[in-house]
C-alpha cells in the first residue's frame, strides 16, 4: 500500500504538470488526495486485534496525505488528518491504541516534520520547535536533504528565543549542509 500511495501521490503531481501545460484544469491531486483519504479511512476504520489490524499502516498514508496537502497548499486538510491520528495513537485510544513509538522511525521523522510545520503555522512555536528537533535528532544521519528542510523551518523558530551561542550550531550546521549541496 506504502508504494502505491507513493506512486500515486507523484504521478497525480506529473499529470497536473502536462494538463497545465495542456491549458487544462488541474485535477488529478485532489483525485489522489480522495484516494489516499480512502486508504487512510480503510486502515482507520479496523476493528479486528491489534496484532493483526490494518491501522499500524496509518501513519505510512497520513505522511503521504501531509505530503500531498503541503505541496498543494491544502493545509485546512491536514489538521482533522492528525486528529484522527492522534485519536489512534494517543492514550484515549485504550486497547486499540497503536504505539507510535513501535512504528518505523522514519515514518515517526516524517510524521513530526509535517506536524511541526503546523504547529508553528498556527503560532503554537514550543510544540513546532520540540516536533522539528525530534525529527532533526532522528533524522537518518545521511538524510542531509531531509536535515536541511527541517533545519529551514527549526532556526526562525529558535532564533528569537535562544541566544547566539545556541543558535550558532544550527548556523554551521545549515551552511555546511548548503555547501555540500553546491558541490554537487
Amino acid at each position: 500500500m506504502q508504494t502505491l500511495a507513493r506512486d500515486l501521490r507523484k504521478i497525480s503531481f506529473e499529470a497536473d504538470q502536462d494538463l497545465v501545460t495542456q491549458g487544462k484544469k488541474e485535477e488529478k491531486v485532489a483525485d489522489a488526495g480522495r484516494q489516499l483519504m480512502n486508504c487512510f479511512a480503510l486502515c482507520n476504520s479496523d476493528r479486528a486485534p491489534l496484532d493483526e489490524n490494518k491501522k499500524w499502516g496509518i501513519l505510512k498514508s497520513v505522511n503521504e496525505l501531509l505530503r500531498l496537502y503541503f505541496a498543494n497548499n491544502q493545509l485546512h486538510m491536514c489538521k482533522p488528518l492528525v486528529r484522527s491520528t492522534e485519536a489512534v495513537s494517543g492514550p484515549q485510544a485504550g486497547a486499540a491504541r497503536i504505539p507510535l513509538e513501535e512504528l518505523a522511525m522514519a515514518d515517526r521523522v516524517c510524521y513530526a516534520y509535517y506536524t511541526g510545520r503546523l504547529a508553528i503555522l498556527d503560532d503554537q512555536y514550543l510544540k513546532g520547535a520540540e516536533l522539528l528537533d525530534f525529527a532533526l535528532s532522528h533524522c537518518h544521519k545521511s538524510a542531509s536533504v531531509n536535515k536541511k528542510r527541517i533545519l529551514v523551518h527549526l532556526i526562525p523558530v529558535l532564533a528569537p528565543s535562544h541566544p547566539r551561542s545556541i543558535i550558532n550550531p544550527f548556523v554551521i550546521t545549515l551552511a555546511t549542509l548548503t555547501a555540500h549541496f553546491h558541490r554537487r
